[in-house]
């Protein structure tokens, strides 16, 4: 896909913006899609972490534990695509896309399929750095596919390699400002983490494991619980960014950014007078 003449994508900042405006806005209406899929996973993630770092009986059903866990990822990831659809919707103004059906089946087979080799992809791209951008894309693209691209997996494929191939500064420019934002967050989270179950003792009296553990509560439990609410934090974000990165990239063939503004000078047009 290539870029229009004279065109000039928005910016990474300008899609971040963009991206926090709406979320805020209509929060109501956006964010429990995310949360119903997301919350579920990183509980069941957090438990089996715990379960098989503490357990001495854990080898025991570690399979059946691990089918669950792989389950709510799946539930996640289809409902993280549902937050996606709306997302773009909502930057429709939901009236372009109100004639559009959703195939659910076909979508929760794609995003298992495709969702499943990120575990390989993003590691492997992350050591070799250069190709992280464009993969790490990638999969937020096959998470944020409408629906008119979703018809078969190559479909998917074809339409979320397009994008991630798409305005590749805009693209660093997210993950760079997302990055700093996410080490922000996870300090943040990490020093409060810590401090809460001490203030509860300073002032309750209550002393817990956690208060007299000292240093030695920073362990593998703690900084999983940190990195898990860091996540259901910055992802949204994310998230979002790039169903937006999809629209502005979409409207270079179907012209739908230019049919909203068309909508919108005609919504806010004065009524002639009554005579």
């Amino acid at each position: 896909m290539g870029a229009v003449a004279g065109f000039r994508p928005p910016g990474g900042l300008q899609i971040l913006d963009e991206t926090v405006s709406l979320l805020r806005g209509a929060a109501g209406k956006l964010l429990p899609a995310y949360y119903i899929g997301s919350l579920p996973f990183v509980l069941g993630l957090l438990y089996f972490w715990t379960d098989m770092s503490h357990s001495a009986d854990a080898h025991r059903y570690l399979g059946i534990s691990s089918l669950g866990v792989a389950m709510l990822f799946v539930w996640m990831k289809c409902w993280q695509a549902v937050f996606a659809l709306r997302i773009r919707n909502h930057a429709l103004m939901n009236a372009l896309a109100a004639g559009e059906k959703v195939d659910f089946p076909r979508r929760i087979a794609v995003q298992t399929i495709l969702h499943a080799t990120a575990s390989v992809v993003l590691p492997a791209a992350s050591v070799l750095v250069l190709p992280f951008g464009w993969c790490y894309a990638f999969y937020q693209n096959v998470t944020a596919v409408p629906p008119e691209h979703a018809a078969s997996l190559r479909a998917v494929w074809r339409f979320a390699w397009q994008q991630a191939r798409l305005w590749p500064r805009q693209n660093h420019v997210i993950l760079a400002v997302m990055s700093l934002f996410s080490l922000v967050v996870v300090v943040n989270l990490a020093v409060a983490v810590f401090i809460l179950p001490h203030l509860v003792k300073k002032f309750f009296g209550a002393d817990i494991m956690f208060t007299m553990s000292g240093i030695h509560a920073l362990n593998t439990t703690f900084w999983a619980v940190v990195l898990a609410l860091a996540y259901l934090c910055v992802d949204p974000i994310l998230k979002g960014a790039y169903a937006l990165r999809c629209h502005y990239g979409e409207s270079l063939k179907t012209g739908t950014d230019i049919k909203m503004d068309l909508m919108q000078c005609v919504s806010q047009q004065p009524l002639p007078p009554v005579h």
